[in-house]
Protein backbone atom coordinates (compact mmCIF):
# COMPACT_ATOMS: atom_id res chain seq x y z
CA UNK A 1 0.00 0.00 0.00
CA UNK A 2 2.43 2.39 0.74
CA UNK A 3 4.47 1.89 -2.84
CA UNK A 4 1.23 2.45 -4.29
CA UNK A 5 0.94 5.55 -2.82
CA UNK A 6 4.27 6.34 -3.54
CA UNK A 7 4.08 5.72 -6.78
CA UNK A 8 0.79 7.54 -7.44
CA UNK A 9 2.30 10.86 -5.81
CA UNK A 10 5.53 10.34 -8.34
CA UNK A 11 2.90 10.54 -10.81
CA UNK A 12 1.45 13.63 -10.05
CA UNK A 13 4.80 15.41 -9.15
CA UNK A 14 5.89 14.44 -13.04
CA UNK A 15 2.40 15.78 -14.51
CA UNK A 16 3.26 18.93 -12.04
CA UNK A 17 6.82 19.28 -13.89
CA UNK A 18 5.33 18.85 -17.37
CA UNK A 19 3.08 21.39 -16.77
CA UNK A 20 5.26 23.77 -15.50
CA UNK A 21 7.81 23.53 -18.36
CA UNK A 22 4.86 23.73 -21.20
CA UNK A 23 4.11 26.78 -19.36
CA UNK A 24 7.71 28.25 -18.65
CA UNK A 25 8.17 27.58 -22.68
CA UNK A 26 4.80 29.62 -23.50
CA UNK A 27 6.61 32.50 -21.27
CA UNK A 28 9.30 32.13 -23.06
CA UNK A 29 7.65 32.20 -26.75
CA UNK A 30 6.04 35.29 -25.77
CA UNK A 31 8.61 37.18 -24.64
CA UNK A 32 10.28 36.41 -28.15
CA UNK A 33 7.45 37.07 -30.35
CA UNK A 34 6.83 40.63 -28.08
CA UNK A 35 9.91 42.44 -29.67
CA UNK A 36 8.98 41.43 -33.26
CA UNK A 37 5.14 42.34 -32.60
CA UNK A 38 6.83 45.86 -31.37
CA UNK A 39 9.08 45.91 -34.45
CA UNK A 40 6.21 45.15 -37.17
CA UNK A 41 4.04 48.24 -35.37
CA UNK A 42 6.92 50.46 -35.82
CA UNK A 43 7.44 49.25 -38.84
CA UNK A 44 3.70 49.58 -40.09
CA UNK A 45 3.97 53.48 -38.41
CA UNK A 46 7.17 54.25 -40.99
CA UNK A 47 5.14 53.00 -44.10
CA UNK A 48 1.77 55.30 -43.34
CA UNK A 49 4.40 57.97 -43.15
CA UNK A 50 6.42 57.07 -46.55
CA UNK A 51 2.83 56.87 -47.87
CA UNK A 52 1.49 60.11 -46.54
CA UNK A 53 4.64 62.06 -47.20
CA UNK A 54 5.91 60.74 -49.96
CA UNK A 55 3.08 58.40 -51.98
CA UNK A 56 4.84 55.39 -51.38
CA UNK A 57 2.74 52.87 -52.73
CA UNK A 58 3.14 48.65 -52.22
CA UNK A 59 4.79 47.02 -55.48
CA UNK A 60 2.46 44.37 -55.21
CA UNK A 61 -0.90 46.93 -56.10
CA UNK A 62 1.18 48.69 -58.40
CA UNK A 63 4.53 49.78 -60.07
CA UNK A 64 5.22 53.38 -58.97
CA UNK A 65 8.47 55.56 -58.68
CA UNK A 66 8.25 55.46 -55.09
CA UNK A 67 7.22 52.00 -54.24
CA UNK A 68 8.24 49.78 -51.68
CA UNK A 69 8.03 45.40 -51.19
CA UNK A 70 7.27 43.29 -48.32
CA UNK A 71 8.42 40.05 -47.67
CA UNK A 72 5.98 36.96 -45.72
CA UNK A 73 6.61 38.93 -42.64
CA UNK A 74 5.20 42.29 -43.63
CA UNK A 75 8.53 44.25 -42.95
CA UNK A 76 9.79 46.29 -45.90
CA UNK A 77 12.75 44.72 -47.94
CA UNK A 78 13.03 46.46 -50.81
CA UNK A 79 12.45 50.08 -51.83
CA UNK A 80 12.77 52.12 -55.14
CA UNK A 81 12.39 55.70 -55.43
CA UNK A 82 12.89 57.46 -59.33
CA UNK A 83 12.88 60.95 -58.39
CA UNK A 84 14.78 64.17 -60.31
CA UNK A 85 13.65 66.73 -57.80
CA UNK A 86 14.58 64.31 -54.67
CA UNK A 87 17.65 66.32 -52.77
CA UNK A 88 18.22 63.78 -50.33
CA UNK A 89 16.97 59.76 -49.29
CA UNK A 90 13.97 60.19 -46.78
CA UNK A 91 14.91 59.72 -43.02
CA UNK A 92 11.87 57.54 -42.48
CA UNK A 93 13.90 54.86 -44.94
CA UNK A 94 16.59 54.75 -42.05
CA UNK A 95 14.20 52.99 -39.56
CA UNK A 96 13.14 50.01 -41.69
CA UNK A 97 15.36 47.55 -39.70
CA UNK A 98 14.81 44.98 -42.62
CA UNK A 99 15.43 46.43 -45.67
CA UNK A 100 17.40 44.35 -47.80
CA UNK A 101 17.35 46.48 -51.11
CA UNK A 102 17.42 50.23 -52.33
CA UNK A 103 17.01 51.55 -55.91
CA UNK A 104 17.79 55.32 -55.73
CA UNK A 105 17.85 57.39 -59.15
CA UNK A 106 17.64 61.46 -58.78
CA UNK A 107 19.24 64.00 -61.10
CA UNK A 108 19.79 66.50 -57.44
CA UNK A 109 21.67 63.57 -55.45
CA UNK A 110 25.12 63.86 -56.25
CA UNK A 111 26.60 62.21 -53.24
CA UNK A 112 25.76 59.15 -51.75
CA UNK A 113 24.34 59.19 -48.39
CA UNK A 114 27.01 58.34 -46.06
CA UNK A 115 25.16 56.72 -43.61
CA UNK A 116 23.76 54.12 -45.67
CA UNK A 117 25.73 51.54 -43.46
CA UNK A 118 23.35 52.18 -40.85
CA UNK A 119 20.84 50.02 -42.61
CA UNK A 120 22.53 47.03 -41.12
CA UNK A 121 20.06 44.43 -43.33
CA UNK A 122 21.24 46.34 -46.52
CA UNK A 123 22.40 43.56 -48.97
CA UNK A 124 21.87 45.58 -52.46
CA UNK A 125 22.42 48.97 -53.27
CA UNK A 126 20.93 50.30 -57.11
CA UNK A 127 22.42 53.80 -58.27
CA UNK A 128 21.91 53.33 -61.98
CA UNK A 129 22.31 56.69 -63.99
CA UNK A 130 22.82 58.80 -60.73
CA UNK A 131 24.87 62.49 -61.20
CA UNK A 132 27.55 61.05 -58.98
CA UNK A 133 31.53 61.43 -59.58
CA UNK A 134 32.87 60.98 -56.77
CA UNK A 135 33.21 58.09 -53.84
CA UNK A 136 35.59 57.91 -51.66
CA UNK A 137 35.72 56.55 -48.36
CA UNK A 138 32.29 54.91 -48.28
CA UNK A 139 31.32 52.62 -45.45
CA UNK A 140 29.23 50.27 -47.01
CA UNK A 141 26.91 47.56 -44.97
CA UNK A 142 28.20 44.50 -43.57
CA UNK A 143 25.76 42.89 -45.35
CA UNK A 144 26.15 44.01 -48.60
CA UNK A 145 26.42 41.89 -51.33
CA UNK A 146 25.73 44.41 -54.44
CA UNK A 147 26.17 48.02 -55.96
CA UNK A 148 25.42 49.33 -58.93
CA UNK A 149 27.02 52.52 -60.52
CA UNK A 150 25.83 51.88 -63.85
CA UNK A 151 25.62 54.95 -66.53
CA UNK A 152 27.03 57.18 -63.74
CA UNK A 153 29.25 60.02 -64.32
CA UNK A 154 32.20 58.43 -61.81
CA UNK A 155 35.51 59.40 -63.06
CA UNK A 156 37.30 57.60 -60.80
CA UNK A 157 37.21 54.10 -59.30
CA UNK A 158 34.82 54.01 -56.15
CA UNK A 159 36.43 53.50 -52.64
CA UNK A 160 34.89 51.14 -50.65
CA UNK A 161 35.18 49.19 -47.37
CA UNK A 162 33.20 47.65 -44.69
CA UNK A 163 33.96 47.54 -40.90
CA UNK A 164 33.34 43.48 -41.29
CA UNK A 165 34.60 42.56 -44.45
CA UNK A 166 33.87 38.80 -44.07
CA UNK A 167 30.89 38.89 -47.21
CA UNK A 168 32.01 39.57 -50.76
CA UNK A 169 29.90 41.97 -52.58
CA UNK A 170 29.63 42.32 -56.20
CA UNK A 171 30.83 45.86 -57.54
CA UNK A 172 28.90 47.08 -60.83
CA UNK A 173 31.03 49.92 -62.87
CA UNK A 174 29.99 49.77 -66.32
CA UNK A 175 29.28 52.44 -68.80
CA UNK A 176 31.16 54.62 -66.19
CA UNK A 177 33.94 57.68 -66.69
CA UNK A 178 36.36 55.36 -64.99
CA UNK A 179 39.52 55.30 -66.59
CA UNK A 180 41.66 53.41 -64.25
CA UNK A 181 41.18 50.60 -61.65
CA UNK A 182 43.93 51.72 -58.98
CA UNK A 183 46.09 49.32 -56.56
CA UNK A 184 43.47 49.92 -53.45
CA UNK A 185 41.23 47.32 -55.52
CA UNK A 186 43.42 44.38 -53.67
CA UNK A 187 41.81 45.43 -50.31
CA UNK A 188 38.64 45.17 -51.43
CA UNK A 189 36.67 41.83 -51.09
CA UNK A 190 34.85 41.90 -54.44
CA UNK A 191 32.76 39.08 -55.89
CA UNK A 192 32.35 40.25 -58.82
CA UNK A 193 33.99 43.35 -60.93
CA UNK A 194 31.78 44.19 -64.10
CA UNK A 195 33.90 47.16 -66.00
CA UNK A 196 31.58 47.03 -69.57
CA UNK A 197 32.39 49.73 -72.07
CA UNK A 198 34.05 51.67 -69.19
CA UNK A 199 37.26 53.67 -70.69
CA UNK A 200 39.58 52.21 -69.36
CA UNK A 201 43.91 52.30 -69.70
CA UNK A 202 45.15 50.71 -66.69
CA UNK A 203 44.68 48.11 -64.68
CA UNK A 204 46.37 47.43 -61.53
CA UNK A 205 47.93 43.80 -61.13
CA UNK A 206 46.30 44.20 -57.31
CA UNK A 207 43.46 42.90 -58.89
CA UNK A 208 44.64 39.38 -58.69
CA UNK A 209 44.27 39.61 -55.27
CA UNK A 210 40.84 39.57 -54.99
CA UNK A 211 40.61 36.06 -54.44
CA UNK A 212 36.97 35.75 -54.00
CA UNK A 213 35.80 37.00 -57.42
CA UNK A 214 33.79 34.85 -59.25
CA UNK A 215 32.60 37.52 -62.33
CA UNK A 216 35.06 39.33 -64.81
CA UNK A 217 33.33 41.68 -67.00
CA UNK A 218 35.63 43.95 -69.64
CA UNK A 219 33.52 43.54 -72.61
CA UNK A 220 33.81 46.75 -74.84
CA UNK A 221 37.19 47.85 -73.58
CA UNK A 222 39.75 47.91 -76.78
CA UNK A 223 43.13 47.05 -76.70
CA UNK A 224 43.37 46.45 -72.63
CA UNK A 225 46.41 45.16 -71.61
CA UNK A 226 45.23 43.08 -68.97
CA UNK A 227 47.55 42.15 -66.31
CA UNK A 228 49.48 38.52 -65.97
CA UNK A 229 48.35 38.28 -62.16
CA UNK A 230 44.53 37.70 -63.01
CA UNK A 231 46.19 33.76 -62.92
CA UNK A 232 45.83 34.47 -59.15
CA UNK A 233 42.13 34.35 -59.36
CA UNK A 234 41.13 30.86 -59.31
CA UNK A 235 37.48 31.32 -58.18
CA UNK A 236 36.49 33.01 -61.68
CA UNK A 237 33.47 31.09 -63.72
CA UNK A 238 32.50 33.60 -65.96
CA UNK A 239 35.17 35.89 -67.78
CA UNK A 240 33.55 38.31 -70.44
CA UNK A 241 36.02 39.97 -73.11
CA UNK A 242 34.00 40.58 -75.85
CA UNK A 243 34.57 43.78 -78.38
CA UNK A 244 38.11 43.99 -76.55
CA UNK A 245 40.18 43.79 -79.99
CA UNK A 246 42.04 40.72 -78.43
CA UNK A 247 44.27 39.04 -81.17
CA UNK A 248 44.71 36.20 -78.43
CA UNK A 249 43.55 34.50 -75.32
CA UNK A 250 45.14 35.79 -72.44
CA UNK A 251 47.42 33.03 -70.96
CA UNK A 252 46.44 34.06 -67.49
CA UNK A 253 43.19 32.42 -68.54
CA UNK A 254 44.40 28.78 -68.85
CA UNK A 255 44.85 29.25 -64.64
CA UNK A 256 41.45 29.74 -64.13
CA UNK A 257 40.18 26.02 -62.81
CA UNK A 258 36.89 26.67 -62.64
CA UNK A 259 35.85 28.97 -65.12
CA UNK A 260 31.95 28.03 -66.35
CA UNK A 261 31.94 30.44 -69.45
CA UNK A 262 34.28 32.37 -71.33
CA UNK A 263 33.18 34.91 -74.27
CA UNK A 264 35.32 36.46 -76.29
CA UNK A 265 32.88 37.26 -78.93
CA UNK A 266 33.77 39.77 -81.89
CA UNK A 267 37.69 39.84 -81.74
CA UNK A 268 40.92 39.27 -83.60
CA UNK A 269 41.93 35.72 -82.42
CA UNK A 270 42.97 33.56 -84.77
CA UNK A 271 43.35 30.36 -82.95
CA UNK A 272 42.13 28.51 -79.21
CA UNK A 273 45.23 26.54 -78.22
CA UNK A 274 45.79 23.52 -76.94
CA UNK A 275 45.50 24.77 -73.10
CA UNK A 276 41.68 24.93 -73.79
CA UNK A 277 41.85 21.51 -72.52
CA UNK A 278 42.74 22.42 -69.04
CA UNK A 279 39.69 24.49 -68.40
CA UNK A 280 37.82 20.71 -67.26
CA UNK A 281 35.14 22.76 -65.90
CA UNK A 282 34.23 24.73 -69.03
CA UNK A 283 30.84 24.27 -70.37
CA UNK A 284 29.88 27.49 -72.38
CA UNK A 285 32.44 29.09 -75.34
CA UNK A 286 31.37 32.21 -77.04
CA UNK A 287 33.28 32.43 -80.10
CA UNK A 288 31.25 34.28 -82.38
CA UNK A 289 33.11 36.69 -85.08
CA UNK A 290 36.52 35.96 -85.34
CA UNK A 291 39.44 34.68 -87.51
CA UNK A 292 39.35 31.15 -86.35
CA UNK A 293 39.51 28.23 -89.04
CA UNK A 294 39.79 25.09 -86.44
CA UNK A 295 39.48 23.64 -82.97
CA UNK A 296 41.91 21.67 -81.24
CA UNK A 297 41.93 18.12 -80.24
CA UNK A 298 42.29 19.21 -76.64
CA UNK A 299 38.93 20.30 -76.69
CA UNK A 300 37.59 16.33 -76.16
CA UNK A 301 39.47 17.12 -72.52
CA UNK A 302 36.68 18.79 -71.44
CA UNK A 303 33.97 16.43 -70.93
CA UNK A 304 31.14 18.62 -69.34
CA UNK A 305 31.41 21.17 -72.74
CA UNK A 306 27.77 21.91 -73.62
CA UNK A 307 28.11 25.08 -75.79
CA UNK A 308 30.25 26.11 -78.33
CA UNK A 309 29.48 29.14 -80.66
CA UNK A 310 31.43 30.19 -83.74
CA UNK A 311 29.19 31.56 -85.61
CA UNK A 312 31.19 33.99 -88.05
CA UNK A 313 34.76 32.42 -88.49
CA UNK A 314 36.75 30.58 -91.06
CA UNK A 315 35.90 27.36 -89.28
CA UNK A 316 37.08 24.25 -91.75
CA UNK A 317 34.66 21.76 -90.99
CA UNK A 318 37.24 18.24 -91.82
CA UNK A 319 39.69 19.73 -89.77
CA UNK A 320 37.65 19.70 -87.11
CA UNK A 321 39.01 17.08 -84.17
CA UNK A 322 36.88 13.88 -84.59
CA UNK A 323 37.31 13.70 -80.82
CA UNK A 324 35.23 16.67 -80.17
CA UNK A 325 32.08 14.87 -81.13
CA UNK A 326 32.67 10.93 -81.04
CA UNK A 327 34.09 10.36 -77.17
CA UNK A 328 35.93 7.21 -76.79
CA UNK A 329 33.49 6.04 -74.19
CA UNK A 330 29.77 4.77 -75.60
CA UNK A 331 28.64 6.24 -72.27
CA UNK A 332 29.24 9.43 -73.45
CA UNK A 333 26.61 10.44 -76.14
CA UNK A 334 27.66 13.01 -78.80
CA UNK A 335 26.04 16.09 -79.29
CA UNK A 336 26.41 19.18 -81.87
CA UNK A 337 28.84 21.77 -79.73
CA UNK A 338 29.57 23.75 -82.87
CA UNK A 339 27.32 25.96 -84.62
CA UNK A 340 27.45 24.89 -88.36
CA UNK A 341 28.82 28.33 -90.71
CA UNK A 342 25.63 30.04 -91.27
CA UNK A 343 23.55 28.19 -88.83
CA UNK A 344 22.49 30.19 -85.52
CA UNK A 345 20.88 27.39 -83.64
CA UNK A 346 22.37 25.08 -81.30
CA UNK A 347 21.07 21.54 -80.66
CA UNK A 348 21.91 17.88 -79.85
CA UNK A 349 21.31 15.51 -82.79
CA UNK A 350 22.11 11.47 -83.76
CA UNK A 351 26.14 10.96 -84.59
CA UNK A 352 25.11 9.85 -87.93
CA UNK A 353 23.77 13.76 -88.68
CA UNK A 354 26.89 15.22 -86.57
CA UNK A 355 29.33 13.18 -89.14
CA UNK A 356 26.85 14.18 -92.51
CA UNK A 357 27.02 18.08 -91.17
CA UNK A 358 30.52 18.47 -90.65
CA UNK A 359 31.91 15.49 -93.83
CA UNK A 360 33.50 13.47 -91.04
CA UNK A 361 33.87 9.59 -92.64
Amino acid sequence: MPSTIITTATKRMRDLFVIFLSMLSACSFLKKEEPVSRELETERKVIRQLEEKFGFINVDEKVHDYSYYLDSAGFVEYIRIIDKNLEELPQEIFQLKRLTSIGLFSENITDIPKDLDKIESLEKINLLKMPIRRVSNLKLPDKLKFINFTECPLEEFPKLYKENDSIPYDLIISDTKIDTIPDFVGEMNLSELDAEHCPLTYVSPNLGDCENITQLNFEGIKNLKLPDELRKLKKVEDLNLKWTALRKIPDFVWEMKNLDALYITSNLITEIPPEIGKLKKLKFLYAQGNYIATLPKEFAQIKGIELIHLEGNPIKTRSLPAELFFPRTTKEKPELLVNVPGRYDCFSVPEEQVRQAFDVD
